[in-house]
């Protein structure tokens, strides 16, 4: 039997799904000069209402695709499991998700984008609506639920710590990236799971307009202005951190591609590749961003030890990276340069 660990699937969205949506509480905080230790109890809500919306998104996902796992012959993490333990598993995230609506009651602004992440993906998975497999519907409700609401729901809160009004320019920008972002990845996810979908009869974007389209979208609409949309983030906040990070995730991505012969791929699935911007916006954007605030407020530096302490995967992996290929870059050059050769 699966494990409950693997139901809630936290290895899929914690660093995954939180460190994007983390990396824009931190800009936003850049961008108003606040600092980012005093928001600490705004983070930990933020993180803590974005948890129970996934497991219950984690749990719903599996209890609705059991008809077409079990005709794709995938594995599904709640078959055999008890249903009242299922029924545990949805109703205790939705007395989570209750009690952050009851919190922001008087802040609309909030109380909208948190509720409208969890009604998209409601729609998304529960019949008879279905988003899912009803095409550019549920493209919508994934990007809505996983990216755009959880992204302005973290911008929305610092504004309402620092007891700034909304900016609306600011908030168009971070709702692009964070739609164009979203979108890329319900793209790739369905490409990736297109023969599953096919077997199951699942009607999803993909099925119903062909791989073809879903990468040209991808690669020509959506990565276009989600590119866009975040440089105007980048220019708003001010930030060289952010620039720099840019430079330091670009020289990783071309290690990648020169010494692990990796492919850079922005919505298709490959074989040895890696998703554009994946780890700019999960480690070095996040980083780079804290670090610059360092610079104006000092006691920040804590915020860089309690955000790897508490996300330590992604740096592991990516920090793993950077010593293999400056191992090879070192070895390169002293091959080149005669060093280490016997006489």
């Amino acid at each position: 039997m699966t494990p409950l660990r693997a139901i809630l699937r936290a290895s899929e969205w914690w660093e995954y799904k939180l460190l994007p949506t983390l990396a824009i509480f931190y800009a936003t905080a850049v961008y108003l000069d606040q600092p980012i230790l005093p928001l600490w109890p705004a983070a930990v809500a933020l993180l803590a209402s974005l948890i129970v919306g996934a497991i219950y998104v984690s749990v719903l996902n599996d209890v609705t695709d059991l008809k077409d796992d079990a005709a794709a012959g995938k594995v599904n993490r709640v078959s055999g499991r008890s249903p009242i333990i299922v029924f545990a598993l949805i109703t205790l995230p939705v007395l989570g998700g209750l009690f952050f609506l009851w919190t922001w009651r008087e802040q609309p602004l909030l109380l909208a984008v948190y509720a409208l992440a969890w009604v998209a993906f409601t729609l998304y998975s529960l019949p008879p609506v279905r988003l899912k497999t009803r095409g550019l519907w549920g493209l919508m409700a994934d990007a809505s639920g996983s990216h755009l609401c959880p992204t302005l729901l973290a911008s929305l809160l610092v504004f309402a710590v620092a007891q700034r009004s909304p900016d609306g320019l600011w908030l168009t920008c971070v709702g692009t990236w964070a739609a164009a972002y979203g979108l890329r990845g319900i793209l790739w996810h369905q490409l990736m799971d297109a023969e599953s979908d096919r077997l199951a009869g699942a009607r999803t974007f993909v099925q119903r307009h062909g791989e073809g389209l879903a990468r040209r979208l991808g690669l020509a609409v959506v990565f276009p202005i989600e590119i866009l949309a975040l440089a105007g983030l980048v220019v708003m906040t001010g930030s060289t951190g952010a620039g720099l990070a840019f430079l330091a995730y670009g020289a990783l991505a071309l290690g990648r591609v020169r010494w692990f012969r990796m492919r850079a791929i922005v919505v298709s699935q490959q074989p040895q590749s890696f998703m554009v911007m994946n780890e700019y916006y999960e480690v070095f954007l996040p980083l780079f961003l804290i670090a610059g605030s360092v610079s104006h407020h000092p006691a920040d530096l804590f915020v860089i030890i309690v955000h790897l302490a508490v996300f330590p995967g992604r740096m592991i992996q990516v920090t793993s990276d950077i010593v293999t290929i400056v191992t090879g870059v070192l070895g390169l050059l002293r091959r080149r340069l005669g060093f280490g050769r016997p006489d």
